[in-house]
């Protein structure tokens, strides 16, 4: 696999991944975040079939499916090839990302110095549907306004639109792709997760639908983590709502890396 990233200053190494259907644009305003550059080295990177991230070779054979099983290899391979591997590196993921987070949590925690969780849960039935790679609807337009609704209506209306402008831009069946391990695989996979083997924190946004507050506070109830709710936030904390974000993320991040 083909696999593009960016990272961005210097210190405690942080990986950040990115939600269903979209890509590493997400944590832009994280990256570019000159207090946060000062004390943490962030890396965040594209899913192959995601952003500049390319398909494999024969992809075309056979719809795209993330599980578990794949989705722990690309980020486990990721750590290899950017050497982070044996550096315990701080993970934080959200929605989709913020579910396999929980399970590395579980089954890799001795890897990371901490799990953060954004919008993480033990999955979602629903999200999978057929509508999302159907060749009468047209997924540029469907997708956005499909998520819109799980966007806290108080985020900045530029950051919202921004958001949805690139879950706008994802090659097709992706998000569908996704979703499959969202609504199909992982919630069987997650009857296997016990308690965390490394700090652990998931926050959830209060006008989160898709992975509800209370789905959250269960989550980490069952893994022994730390749970907080971010007033005002959607599903999307981190694109949009970035300012509004870091007062909750920010101090997680600081109590993780000590």
């Amino acid at each position: 696999y083909v696999t593009y990233y960016e990272v961005a200053g210097q210190g405690q190494p942080v990986i950040f991944l990115h939600t269903a259907g979209s890509d590493s644009r997400q944590y832009k305003h994280l990256l570019g975040n000159k207090d946060l550059q000062k004390k943490w080295q962030m890396f965040a990177f594209d899913l192959p079939y995601h952003g500049n991230s390319e398909p494999p070779k024969g992809w075309w054979k056979k719809p795209y499916k993330l599980t578990t099983d794949l989705y722990t290899k690309w980020i486990l391979e990721f750590m290899k090839a950017t050497n982070l591997y044996d550096k315990k590196p701080i993970i934080s993921g959200s929605s989709m990302g913020g579910a396999i987070v929980l399970f590395l949590a579980d089954k890799y925690g001795d890897l990371f110095k901490g799990v953060i969780s954004l919008e993480g849960g033990f999955g979602r039935e629903g999200r999978k549907v057929s509508w999302t790679n159907h060749p009468q609807v047209h997924a540029g337009q469907f997708l956005p306004s499909w998520v819109n609704g799980l966007m806290s209506p108080e985020s900045p209306e530029y950051y919202r639109r921004l958001t949805l402008w690139e879950y706008s831009q994802g090659g097709p069946g992706v998000y569908q792709g996704d979703t499959y391990f969202y609504s199909v695989d992982f919630p069987e996979v997650s009857k296997t997760i016990g308690k965390a083997n490394c700090p652990l924190w998931i926050l959830c946004g209060e006008y989160d639908y898709s992975c509800t507050p209370e789905m959250s506070e269960e989550a980490a109830k069952r893994m022994g983590g730390k749970f907080i709710k971010m007033e005002r936030m959607g599903h999307f904390p981190m694109s949009e709502n970035p300012i509004g974000f870091l007062r909750y993320f920010q101090p997680v991040l600081e109590e993780a890396s000590k």
